[in-house]
């Protein structure tokens, strides 16, 4: 065969890139001073030259890793910690009688950062089809990532690789695998994670909710997971009663796993298994006691106090819950709840007190001053913590919603657990009865505060 001697003056790069995501870069190596190729081949193409004997000799490129980015100046690899990443090896041969001319060695001139890299022989065929059957053994060059340090995302390293006839410079990008953990939501119970790792690698995913004065909620996916954007649906009834301030998601894809934390903006406050009780507006249709002796007031600024009867049992059941539907005057709420005795004082008729007079009020309230609503607004005890207006997600054994409520009101006897869960909650009701021991309760569910 016929070819011109010919000198290379360009330089290429190899880059190994950690699992994540990589910032390609190029840089120059100082070479020795002997012949090179122009731009060296892509995986599988050779160059050929005419040797200082007159023989004919070539240079094979082979890529080992097949999802690996190459160039004529850089490679680039997603790699997984602790496992030995082959990644380009090469060989001098003559195509005329398909004799091995040299492995050549290579030579790390910049060292990596976060892992080691090593040299060995790979032995296969000609991948560009020469000496068919030929077994060559091809000079390799690979990288382990070893480092335990968390903010490590890319190591870089240079390398040449050098037969008798050829200098061939690379810079390596080695990008680290990453686990980014994005929005998670325990009301929803969904979490979305991104995996940025090496093509074809899988593993299921551990979720780590942790706090101060908590033990680790852990599980673990049964699916398994490759490099991309995941949705993962939480195992909700799973976490214990707690405060979660931090989240560590593993990818179980190798030994030790990649894995990403996350602090959230607002701590998980899961409350763990809670009883419902159900409390209501007592309506004095349904009460069945004998009349009482009350008065009623129509508004706290023209203070009008009216002389009349309520059924006992219904006037009962105002002063233990607050709020009534009477039959004669509508909502009534028990002066003691109210402010009352502050803008009446001096229009108290003889015999009128904060026990036997109601304030008629166009709606049913809580302690919150805000109007109740049936099958969301709840009562709770000081001890839950729970300001006006915190959202609690509830959830049935099953990790279904069984929908969202909202602290509206008091509990004064939901101190501590009911029947060995976790707490007691009262969830008001719309249920015609003049009790709420007439309406039943809602049942045990899992919940987590969700504002």
């Amino acid at each position: 065969m016929n070819a011109m001697p010919f000198r290379w003056t360009g330089a290429r790069r190899f880059v190994l890139a950690l699992a994540g995501t990589a910032t390609l870069g190029l840089a120059l190596c100082t070479l020795p001073a002997r012949a090179a190729t122009p731009s060296a081949p892509r995986d599988g193409a050779k160059q050929c030259r005419l040797a200082p004997n007159g023989k004919p000799v070539c240079l094979l490129r082979r890529q080992i890793r097949s999802q690996a980015s190459i160039t004529p100046s850089v490679l680039t690899e997603t790699v997984l910690p602790n496992q030995q990443d082959d990644l380009e090896a090469w060989v001098e041969y003559n195509p005329t009688d398909c004799t091995l001319v040299s492995s050549g060695q290579w030579t790390v001139t910049t060292a990596p950062v976060y892992g080691n890299t090593s040299t060995g022989i790979f032995t296969d065929v000609l991948s560009n089809g020469d000496c068919p059957g030929v077994q060559f053994p091809y000079a390799l060059i690979s990288y382990t990532w070893t480092s335990t340090d968390e903010a490590a995302q890319q190591d870089v390293f240079d390398a040449f690789w050098s037969s008798p006839d050829f200098v061939e410079p690379d810079h390596f990008v080695m990008n680290l695998a990453t686990v980014k953990i994005g929005a998670v939501n325990l009301g929803t119970g969904k979490a979305n994670v991104t995996i940025t790792g090496p093509s074809g690698a899988t593993g299921t995913l551990t979720f780590e909710f942790s706090g101060a004065s908590v033990a680790t909620a852990t599980q673990t996916t049964q699916a398994s997971y490759g490099s991309g954007a995941a949705a993962v649906t939480l195992d909700r009834p799973s976490i214990a009663k707690g405060v979660y301030d931090a989240l560590k998601v593993k990818w179980n894809a190798s030994t030790p796993p990649v894995f990403g934390k996350l602090s959230p903006s607002r701590a998980w406050n899961v409350l763990g298994t809670i009883r419902y009780s159900q409390y209501n507006t007592p309506v004095e249709s349904a009460c069945t006691g004998s009349p009482a002796a009350v008065w009623v007031v129509d508004s706290l600024t023209a203070c009008n106090f009216t002389a009349t009867t309520l059924d006992s049992a219904f006037a009962a059941q105002v002063n233990v819950n607050g709020t009534g539907s009477s039959t004669a005057y509508g909502i009534v709420k028990t002066g003691a709840a109210t402010s009352l005795r502050r803008s009446c004082r001096g229009h108290f008729p003889p015999g009128a007190t904060l026990s036997n007079s109601y304030l008629q009020v166009p709606s049913v309230t809580g302690s919150c001053n805000s109007v109740l609503t049936a099958g969301t607004s709840v009562a709770t005890h000081p001890t839950l913590g729970l300001a006006c207006g915190a959202g609690l997600a509830v959830v049935q054994s099953n990790n279904t919603n069984q929908g969202n409520k909202s602290r509206a009101d008091t509990c004064p006897a939901c101190n501590g657990g009911f029947n060995g869960t976790d707490g007691h909650i009262d969830s008001y009701t719309a249920d015609q009865a003049c009790t709420a021991h007439d309406v039943g309760d809602l049942g045990n569910f899992w919940t987590v505060q969700t504002r």
